[in-house]
């Protein structure tokens, strides 16, 4: 299954989060590249990617552009980005979260970016099928931000897919509370995925075999199904008839 489906940030937060960031370089306690004066290199250079499908030639870009700024966690965060949604780059991706990641030591980060690339370098893993190393990354996403959905339904097929049944269950029906809930880390403005996103995606979803074949799987199911309203509940769809 493509991890588009449960990936923790979309393209649009991906783009809108440079502004934020840029507005919130003044509350970061830290000495870092100021980014106002590039932020509109870097969105040109995204939506090169996002609108015009030219992934490659805005990689390269940012690249020569995070010469020019080293100190710049936007560039790198959108360089991570693109590497791991788009050019399936995946250990280019994590050391570049990495090294977005290493700037914290200095207090550089805002909880946006910690977030981002916490839960993007558990996916650099677990898109390349190492769930073991994943799982940790995640752990510590849902410790730090326990109303991230998208986190805890991604450790939720890490526990699956590491053998831990028990968690697995425990951790996917926190997903569906959230879902239901619409809670969300404060920092989110974008709306998050639904409950019947996430009750739709558990369906066909390889990670969640295991959980399927629990009893327990449909009776949660039931349970949660009965508050999405009848309009917006859908067929599960053959995965390849969503281009997966």
């Amino acid at each position: 299954m493509s991890r588009f489906k449960h990936i923790f940030v979309s393209c649009a937060l991906w783009i809108s989060a440079i502004s934020s960031f840029a507005n919130a370089e003044s509350q970061i306690p830290c000495k870092r590249e100021k980014e106002k004066s590039v932020s509109q290199e870097i969105l040109s250079f995204v939506k090169l990617c996002y609108d015009q499908k030219k992934c490659a030639d805005a990689y390269e870009k940012l690249a020569d552009l995070a010469k020019n700024h080293p100190l710049s966690p936007d560039i790198k965060l959108q360089m991570g980005g693109i590497a791991l949604h788009n050019l399936k780059q995946f250990s280019v991706a994590r050391n570049h979260f990495q090294e977005v990641l290493d700037l914290q030591k200095n207090s550089c980060l805002s909880e946006t970016e910690e977030w981002i690339v916490t839960d993007g370098i558990g996916l650099s893993y677990m898109m390349a099928g190492d769930y073991v190393h994943a799982q940790p990354w995640f752990e510590t996403s849902v410790k730090r931000w326990p109303q991230s959905s998208s986190s805890q339904y991604n450790l939720a097929c890490c526990y699956c897919m590491n053998g831990n049944k028990n968690s697995c269950f425990s951790t996917f029906e926190k997903t569906l509370a959230l879902g239901l809930s619409g809670e969300k880390p404060s920092f989110l403005s974008k709306k998050t995925p639904t409950l019947q996103h996430w009750i739709e995606n558990s369906k066909t979803d390889p990670d969640l075999d295991v959980l399927r074949k629990d009893p327990r799987y449909s009776k949660l199911i039931k349970k949660y199904e009965k508050f999405v309203p009848k309009a917006e509940v859908e067929p599960t769809l053959d995965p390849a008839k969503k281009g997966l």
